[in-house]
């Protein structure tokens, strides 16, 4: 049973015979009067059960007749009727809890109704859950929910009989009750009583194989609420377990990929042990008091098969360690085939693939086991010792101080094993460490590779710096917009200029906006962030931005230059260095806004000769004079006129120059840029125009020029500042002969 509030539910209702007869009473054709009964059941949507005690009203002309359903729900009206068309009436139904239902329709002959009400939200409380296994969290489907009153208490017996058209079981005192669906899923419907706003009941959670939960739980009406319900498996179904470990007898060491048989009373297996040897069996079993017995036989080539039996009871762990015997070998003959000559190498275990630099009080070694291996697998024996060595190759182990390997050669021991132990220098990088020996037959033998990676230390102060990302590393537009984004980036490395160790926190801030709180170093010792452009809008006095800029690039810059400060905001980052230091930057940019154009008149008068030429001063800046972000584009055009049909000699060539036409005569596109230029040249690349001379040449190619003619020379200009749509102004120019 599920209701979401907002769903508008079908109220279905049946017209048919009267007591669902075939009866046909219709009283066309005759003027005399005839009785006409109407009669129905009203019961509730969401579980189809009768209501008792709803009000029913019958309306017709000018009368109204009311009757209140019985306890099977069942109403009827009775009317007489004289009209031969039938008679319009209005049948309304409602009661607490329900929304009340009006249905107006022509009455002919004898009508029975079915009337669903559909519940009221504000009137139920909703619980939504899921079921799932405590063990593994997986979600239990088919497992039973139901919602009771306590049996006994005299309030739960007035909540059941005052709103017991409502509920699934009177007997049993259940309110709601479901079954999880897919996922675990389930939703339960809790009706109140006009008198009531909450009420506590009992939820009863069960399934086949778990231990039953019964949870108290307040519900109020008129809410929607969650719960998780976790039920953990009966152990009166009793699991056994069987473990092992299968090592040789002779070295003791474990012996992977043995074939472990299992034959017992209830099932058959076969698994292969793991890299340490190991093997499990779990047995399923019908209660606490039961067992199992059968068999184990372990084979693997080149030992003798083994078999041993067991039992196990339920509830209990038994361990069975096997240690096989290998197969005898003749000794001697072709020396490569011999048994306890070496003839390959096995790493045994790395304590550490991951070693930090020398000196930043982390660990800065890893200790390396080998073992030298026969030709039938097995660990050379103390009679067939042999020198091993380590040769270590990579980035780590160039430069000045590099990384190195202690002992670099040395002899196996009765085990067959041999260690050495890398050390790290002050270089980053990845060492490759291979073992290898030399045969009598002077053939070499090498181990695999085995990568160590060597981090860089604590992040230094020289060699920590944010930077704003391309392509708007200076100025992005976003001081009229929300959520408009801007990458951050920062290198962090050591003091030996080595990439710190990857995952090493860095922590953001901003002075307007938000950003993302922590980023972790990769491989590179990069860390990203995310600027959300937003409240506070940017804001710093231009004292201080002049101040940063010469203070991190070593250029003066004009406090001028940044206006009144609005639209500059900083962002900074910073780590924990060596000694529990902060080591820390920052970066500043220029979040732009709202484009405008205009065009100075710095001309005594708009008014030329057809020979000639004139100039305009261009604005193009956002709301606060500062630039516009880059990738911003802008035409400078003429408008040429249509001459009048009694000069239709007359043509122009109209040539648009200046500051806003590239070299190809086309529009031009911003670069990126921090502060204004402030009509000055000579500035450094962070400066960025926001003004610039446009000249106009009318050039009449063909006839002569009519006493007046006007052009229109238009500015345009499109980006990101402009909500990348167009926005345009425009100059007249009066030419004259």
């Amino acid at each position: 049973m599920k209701v979401r509030y907002g769903t508008i539910l079908l109220v279905s209702i049946l017209s048919v015979c009267s007591q669902w007869s075939c009866k046909n009473n219709s009283i066309v054709g005759t003027s005399a009067p005839v009785t006409v009964t109407l009669s129905g059941t009203v019961v509730s949507s969401n579980s189809a059960t009768p209501i008792e005690g709803a009000t029913v009203i019958l309306s017709y002309g000018s009368t109204k007749d009311s009757v209140t359903t019985g306890s099977n729900g069942s109403f009827q009206f009775t009317l007489d009727m004289t009209d031969t068309s039938g008679m319009n009436v209005t049948l309304t139904v409602y009661e607490t809890g329900y929304i009340r239902y009006s249905n107006t329709f022509n009455v002919k002959s004898n009508q029975s109704f079915q009337v669903s009400l559909n519940i009221n939200p504000l009137d139920y409380a909703i619980l939504n859950g899921a079921v799932r296994d405590k063990a593994s969290t997986w979600p239990l489907t088919g497992a039973s929910v139901v919602v009771s009153l306590p049996g006994a208490s005299s309030s739960s017996i007035s909540y059941l009989s005052y709103f017991k058209s409502h509920v699934k079981s009177l007997s049993s005192f259940i309110i709601d009750s479901t079954t999880s669906g897919a996922l675990g899923k389930f939703s339960l419907i809790i009706p109140f009583p006009d008198y009531l706003d909450t009420v506590s009941a009992t939820m009863t959670v069960a399934k086949a194989g778990f231990v039953t939960q019964q949870i108290i739980r307040t519900f109020t009406k008129g809410t929607t609420d969650s719960v998780v319900v976790l039920l953990p498996q009966d152990t009166s179904q009793s699991v056994a377990h069987l473990v092992g470990q299968v090592t040789d007898s002779h070295s003791l060491l474990p012996i992977t990929n043995v074939s472990v048989i299992l034959t017992s009373t209830l099932m058959k297996d076969t698994i292969k042990t793991l890299s340490d040897g190991s093997y499990s069996f779990d047995f399923d079993l019908p209660g606490a008091s039961s067992s199992v017995s059968g068999t184990l036989l372990f084979q693997l080539s080149g030992y003798d098969d083994t078999t041993l039996s067991f039992s196990v009871d339920a509830g209990k762990t038994l361990t069975e360690n096997v240690a096989l015997s290998a197969k005898a070998t003749v000794v001697g003959g072709d020396s490569s085939t011999a048994r306890g000559i070496a003839r390959s190498i096995s790493l045994v275990s790395v304590s550490s693939q991951e070693i930090s630099i020398h000196g930043v009080g982390r660990n800065e070694t890893s200790v390396l086991v080998w073992q030298v291996l026969d030709s039938l697998g097995f660990p050379v024996d103390i009679n067939h010792r042999d020198t091993v060595t380590f040769v270590p190759t990579g980035p780590a182990v160039s430069g000045s101080d590099p990384a190195y390997v202690t002992p670099t050669s040395g002899i196996t021991d009765g085990s067959g094993q041999i260690s050495t132990t890398v050390n790290s220098g002050t270089v980053a990088g990845t060492i490759q460490l291979l073992a290898e020996l030399t045969l009598q037959n002077g053939k070499r033998v090498q181990s695999s590779p085995v990568l160590i990676t060597v981090d860089g230390g604590l992040p230094d102060q020289k060699h920590f710096e944010l930077n704003s990302n391309l392509p708007h590393a200076s100025n992005f537009a976003g001081y009229d917009w929300s959520e408009i984004t801007q990458g951050f980036t920062v290198q962090a490395a050591d003091t030996f200029a080595n990439p710190v160790a990857p995952s090493t926190a860095i922590y953001f801030t901003t002075t307007s906006g938000e950003i993302t709180a922590a980023g972790q170093t990769d491989a590179a010792g990069h860390a990203n962030a995310t600027l959300y452009s937003g409240s506070p809008l940017p804001y710093e006095p231009p004292v201080t931005l002049s101040a940063f800029l010469l203070r991190r690039f070593s250029v003066q810059v004009d406090t001028s230059y940044f206006g009144n400060g609005k639209g500059y905001a900083f962002v900074s980052a910073h780590t924990q260095g060596a000694n529990g230091t902060i080591v820390a930057d920052s970066d500043v940019i220029c979040i732009s806004g709202w484009g405008t154009v205009s065009i100075v008149d710095t001309n005594a008068s708009d008014t030329i000769h057809a020979n000639g030429a004139i100039e305009f001063l261009v604005y193009i800046r956002d709301e606060n004079g500062n630039p516009l972000e880059s990738a911003t584009t802008v035409a400078a055009t003429a408008t040429v006129p249509t001459p009048p049909p009694t000069d239709l000699g007359t043509a122009w060539s109209p040539i648009v120059g200046g500051d806003l036409v590239s070299s190809s005569g086309g529009p031009i596109t911003f670069g990126d840029a921090l502060t204004r230029d402030q009509m000055q040249n000579g500035l450094p690349l962070t400066y960025g125009r926001t003004w610039f001379y446009v000249t106009f040449t009318p050039t009449l190619t063909q006839g002569s020029a009519p006493p007046v003619t006007n052009f229109f020379l238009q500015i345009t200009v499109q980006g990101r500042n402009t909500g990348n749509a167009l926005i345009a102004v425009s100059k007249t120019v009066v030419v004259v002969p």
